[in-house]
C-alpha cells in the first residue's frame, strides 16, 4: 500500500510556492528563510535547523505591492524533516488568521496564480 500524500492529512491545500518568509521563537533570533510551500492553513520553511514539534512562531510574510508584510503570531511546528535526503525544514500550521489577515494571504497567493496564467 502506498502511503497517502502529506496533503491528506491537511485542512486546506499548500501549492508549491519558494516566497521569502522570516520567523522567529519567543527570546529568539529572527531568521529568514524561504518556503517549499504555503496555503491559507500553514507553510513548510525550508530550514536546517528546526525547533522542536510544538513549538510557537511568530511568522513573517512580506506581501506584494507594497502591502506590509502579514505577521502571524502563534503558528505552531507540527512536524520536521532534518538529515534525509529531501529539503530540510518544517510543517507550520497557522492558528486561527482573522478576516485581514485571511484576506492579504489570500490575495497574495491568488497573485501566484494569476501569474502562472499569464
Amino acid at each position: 500500500m502506498e502511503p497517502k500524500p502529506r496533503d491528506h492529512y491537511r485542512g486546506k491545500p499548500r501549492p508549491e510556492r519558494r516566497v521569502p518568509i522570516r520567523y522567529s521563537v519567543a527570546g529568539g533570533s529572527v531568521i529568514d528563510s524561504f518556503t517549499k510551500n504555503i496555503g491559507v492553513g500553514g507553510t513548510f520553511i525550508l530550514t536546517a535547523h528546526p525547533p522542536e514539534v510544538g513549538t510557537l512562531l511568530h511568522v513573517t510574510l512580506p506581501l506584494a505591492n507594497g502591502s506590509p508584510p502579514l505577521s502571524i503570531a502563534g503558528a505552531e511546528v507540527r512536524w520536521s524533516l532534518t538529515g534525509t535526503s529531501k529539503e530540510p525544514g518544517m510543517g507550520v500550521k497557522f492558528p486561527t488568521l482573522d478576516a485581514d489577515q485571511l484576506l492579504a494571504l489570500t490575495e497574495f497567493l491568488d497573485s501566484f496564480v494569476d501569474l502562472q496564467e499569464m
